[in-house]
């Protein structure tokens, strides 16, 4: 299932490039690495890592949880379309009150969703995106993220400020549960009803299945931006 791992790879140094641009930890936290072809700054601070990296394997049998058999892996969307999860989140947050300043979005879309589709059509069409494509939409997502600094005040390094990762299913309820009792360690997150704005960051579409990434302002957010 190397589109699952890809796509978990890229959930991973995605939460990791937003810590940096959004100056969550010093710079002297990150190194410079190359993902997907493209330059990228790892958080590695053991704790950081930590905590990402078991969020989003919790993730990954969500994704690719499907209600019918799977006979090849090409296509992201075999296993995305079936899945819990429609969004998965960064949330920053005011560390004194535990208020949220901003929620960075990676939502997850399909059509299939609402409509029922064999497996056999996906296959016989000749638009399906191959391995190589969906490389190319992966990179670019973390390619746009350099422009985050552009479309925010960008604020400066302060202990004041925190993050917690979660998810949204497709269901709005809790995630079905796994066989793996560590995969099903979950918690409700509280629901923010007060966003500003909404900033776009990146869409693609790949067939029928698309996905954005976006940033919800706080509506008081103003009021709880860090010195």
């Amino acid at each position: 299932m190397r589109i699952i791992i890809h796509f978990v790879l890229l959930v991973e140094v995605w939460f990791h490039q937003i810590l940096y641009y959004r100056n969550l930890y010093p710079r002297k936290v990150f190194e410079q690495r190359k993902k997907f072809q493209a330059p990228v700054y790892i958080a590695v601070h053991p704790e950081i890592q930590k905590y990402i990296s078991q969020f989003v394997q919790s993730c990954h049998p969500l994704l690719e949880k499907v209600y019918i058999r799977l006979y090849s892996d090409h296509l992201l969307t075999h296993f995305i379309l079936k899945g819990d999860i429609r969004c998965i989140n960064l949330t920053v947050k005011n560390e004194k009150d535990d208020s949220i300043i901003e929620k960075v979005v990676f939502e997850i879309n399909s059509v299939l969703k609402q409509i029922d589709m064999p497996l056999s059509k996906v296959y016989e069409s000749e638009s399906t995106c191959t391995l190589d494509d969906i490389e190319h939409h992966l990179r670019a997502c973390l390619l746009k993220l350099n422009a985050i600094p552009s479309l925010l005040n960008n604020p400066a390094v302060s202990e004041n400020r925190t993050f917690s990762l979660s998810i949204e299913t497709t269901e709005g309820g809790y995630p079905t549960p796994s066989h793996d009792k560590q995969q099903n360690d979950w918690v409700p997150a509280e629901i923010d009803a007060t966003s500003k704005r909404i900033i776009p960051i990146k869409s693609a579409s790949m067939d029928i299945f698309r996905f954005n990434t976006f940033i919800m302002e706080s509506s008081i957010k103003g009021k709880e931006r860090c010195s």
